[in-house]
């Protein structure tokens, strides 16, 4: 008789600290219970696992996914927002992916980006499990976000550009939490990682003899000034590099530079972020670094005469491969230093490793010479 009482006292047990035990479910997206995490806006964010339906605010948000997560992230893919420049540049991207990705094709149209705000009313009729979304101004869109939580639809918010050689490791970490794919997030990181190794290695930042470089978007025209970057984004990632961005703490973070002091300045170096990656035919010439060239007194710039004159990637300071531009910069400043290192092949390995797309499918940098 007493051992049947301890029997059943033993079954009992087990059965309560089972129970017990089946606390929220984090980091799965094979449990459905809540998957927790705290993104990087500092929100503690629940979301309803299993994650079937996600929406991103644009494409290079969605590369991210698709980086950590692999191809099981397409078929989850419900909408993508306008790229940060206009709603062409995500037409570029998603014909890429749809072209051979079918299961994207005609992705219904959310908006945001250039294109304008994003169509919430859109948002909430697709009923996304998820919305990611990279931003480098978390206040912009609390409302937005609020009125999503408030129709039970989730966000997560990254912010990658915060600090360009830190933070992309921080959003592909919180990405394999939400799905499940630590290892697979931290072998990216590892890569990431080995690249800012090596520019750290070479100790630029004691350098005496730093070039002086410019840098500015590639929307402008030969008659108007685009934005520069006076701190942080790029100006981050050149400094980084081992340059020193002429434009540093002129006015805000982003505004025009004044003409007359860029010609005086004389920059060793001019970079323009333009729309080069995934783009058409056009983009593979110099038609933006043509058209800058045509401004007053840039045809006596050391930098334009001496083909020191460079397009790169816009959104790569602000995506996971900030490694590349600051890796292909050390090296235009530094070539000695970084003789046996080549970034675009560097690139080309993180895309045959981690991108669904190929790298011979985009462009990713332009020199202009011969001017």
């Amino acid at each position: 008789m007493r051992k049947s009482i301890l029997v059943l006292l033993l079954i009992l047990t087990t059965f309560i600290a089972v129970g017990c035990s089946k606390q929220p479910a984090v980091n799965s997206i094979d449990d459905e219970s809540l998957i927790t995490v705290t993104d990087m806006a500092g929100r503690e964010v629940a979301i309803e696992g299993p994650i079937e339906r996600i929406l991103f605010d644009q494409w290079g948000c969605a590369e991210i996914v698709f980086a950590v997560v692999g191809e099981e992230a397409l078929g989850k893919t419900v909408a993508v927002g306008n790229n940060k420049t206009s709603e062409f540049m995500k037409s570029l991207y998603a014909d890429k992916y749809s072209g051979k990705y079918t299961q994207l094709k005609s992705l219904p149209n959310i908006g945001g980006g250039g294109g304008g705000p994003f169509d919430v009313e859109a948002i909430i009729a697709l009923k996304p499990d998820v919305f990611i979304i990279n931003s480098t101004d978390p206040g912009g869109i609390a409302e937005m976000v609020g009125t999503l939580e408030k129709a039970g639809i989730p966000s997560i918010i990254l912010n990658l550009a915060a600090r360009p050689m830190e933070t992309p490791q921080i959003g592909i970490e919180l990405i394999g939490n939400i799905f499940g794919k630590e290892e697979r997030a931290q072998e990216l990181n590892n890569f990431i990682n080995t690249q800012f190794e090596l520019i750290n290695s070479k100790n630029l930042s004691e350098r005496t003899d730093k070039p002086t470089v410019y840098m500015e978007k590639g929307s402008g025209s030969a008659d108007k000034y685009d934005s520069t970057w006076a701190s942080g984004s790029w100006s981050d990632i050149i400094e980084y590099a081992g340059g020193i961005n002429i434009a540093a703490n002129t006015s805000g973070s982003s505004a025009q530079i004044d003409p007359e002091y860029l010609i005086t300045s004389d920059p060793d170096f001019i970079i323009i972020a333009g729309a080069l990656g995934f783009g058409e035919d056009i983009y593979k010439g110099t038609a933006v670094l043509d058209e800058y060239a045509k401004r007053v007194g840039w045809d006596k710039l050391k930098a334009v005469r001496e083909n020191n004159y460079y397009e790169l990637p816009h959104g790569y300071e602000r995506n996971q491969m900030t490694f590349y531009p600051s890796l292909f910069l050390a090296k235009l400043f530094y070539p000695a230093e970084f003789a046996d290192t080549n970034p675009p092949e560097i690139l080309k390995e993180y895309f045959d490793r981690y991108m669904l797309l190929d790298y011979d499918e985009g462009v990713w940098f332009v020199q202009r010479k011969d001017f």
